[in-house]
């Protein structure tokens, strides 16, 4: 081991983390440019938090992966059918909340919205299903990627989902005027997959030239 071979390792995951903290401001900035900013902004952290709370196993996945991944890969597949069923476990816990009268329960009753501000939320809330399956999906990818001493793909990935999030947030404010919220939601959705499709593709081509 050597300061370059750390730096080379190191390095795209410190910019990994650097760059996924921009997400947050660039949306406020669009949700402040929308229709309706005032309620989008409101009701953006608390729908963002729901989806954390479900997208919580898969970030923990990640460092599963990177233990237990094992020098040739031999759990492989064990870990990926743990993937699967984190992801689809919690993306099913989500849809029951968020297409359920639970919904209103948790925004209303936990999260203190008024009920317009609620129903408010509710689409926002349910675009994001996705994640929690997404979020589990690129804690395996990355987790593999990491054990494999392979990081610059971690780093590629989130700028493609960085970019993605700002091109959805873009047309679909700007041009298409869309509800703040609901543009949010869908741009959070499409970053995901970029981010995703990204690592996959750059993990193939890197086994392919390995």
């Amino acid at each position: 081991m050597t300061r370059g071979k750390v730096g080379r390792f190191y390095v795209p995951l410190a910019l990994t983390s650097f760059l996924s903290f921009a997400v947050n401001p660039l949306t406020s900035f669009f949700l402040g440019r929308s229709r309706m900013p005032i309620e989008s902004l409101a009701v953006m952290p608390i729908v963002m938090g729901l989806a954390f709370l479900f997208r919580t196993g898969g970030i923990a996945g990640q460092e599963v992966v990177i233990a237990l991944f094992g020098d040739q890969g031999e759990n492989r597949k064990l870990l990926r059918r743990l993937t699967r069923t984190i992801g689809l476990v919690s993306m099913a816990g989500m849809a029951v909340l968020t297409f359920s009268p639970l919904a209103m329960v948790w925004l209303k009753t936990i999260s203190g919205l008024s009920p317009e501000m609620a129903a408010f939320a509710l689409l926002p809330a349910r675009l994001l299903i996705l994640l929690p399956l997404l979020e589990a999906i690129l804690g395996y990818q990355r987790g593999a990627l990491v054990r494999a001493h392979h990081t610059n793909p971690v780093a590629a990935a989130v700028v493609a989902q960085i970019g993605m999030v700002v091109a959805v947030l873009w047309l679909t404010i700007v041009p298409l005027g869309m509800i703040g919220a609901v543009a949010a939601g869908l741009a959070q959705t499409a970053g995901y997959l970029a981010g995703n499709a990204t690592l996959a593709l750059l993990a193939k081509r890197g086994q392919a030239a390995a």
